[in-house]
């Protein structure tokens, strides 16, 4: 038990006659890889969509903050949001932001400077993990800038829509 935490990243893919080769080649490849042919289609709207797990966090509960309050108006309720390329980028951008103020702060304790609890606050809840900014929480927002970045700059999910969603 606990707050397991998913992006998801999905791809429409067409089968329409009227199709490119190369998409109506994909379809196929697609039914195929999992058992089916086209026979299997509605014959009138040939489609399907296909979805992969493209990052997963454990008990991450700052992250998971970030996406209900960015993503869900505040309401936590384990239903799936829409992430955008630019949510992704922004969170990105803050990770990064949150791992350069650690440094910072590491190199000079004595500066005032915004703190992880500043940027990307904790969350505490049933299961959630814990809610100190220590080695677990800088493992999570180093994983989270890291998959992030591997999404963003592979061209191949530029036409990928995103969804995020969490169960515990």
């Amino acid at each position: 038990m606990g707050l397991d935490s998913y992006l998801h990243a999905s791809k429409y893919v067409p089968g329409y006659d009227h199709n490119s080769v190369a998409d109506n080649e994909a379809y196929s490849n697609v039914l195929e890889s999992i058992g089916l042919s086209r026979d299997d289609a509605a014959l009138e709207s040939p489609s399907l969509t296909v979805e992969i797990t493209v990052a997963y966090w454990r008990k991450a509960n700052a992250i998971h903050n970030w996406f209900v309050e960015e993503l869900a108006d505040g309401v936590d309720n384990c239903e799936p949001s829409y992430v955008g390329r630019k949510n992704l980028i922004e969170l990105r951008d803050l990770v990064a932001d949150v791992l350069k103020v650690k440094d910072m702060q590491e190199a000079d304790p004595d500066e005032a400077l915004p703190t992880a609890e500043d940027l990307l606050p904790t969350q505490g809840g049933f299961f959630f993990g814990d809610t100190e900014y220590d080695d677990w929480y800088w493992m999570q927002v180093e994983y989270t800038h890291d998959r992030l970045t591997a999404i963003l700059d592979n061209p191949k999910f530029a036409d990928f829509d995103f969804t995020y969603q969490a169960s515990w």
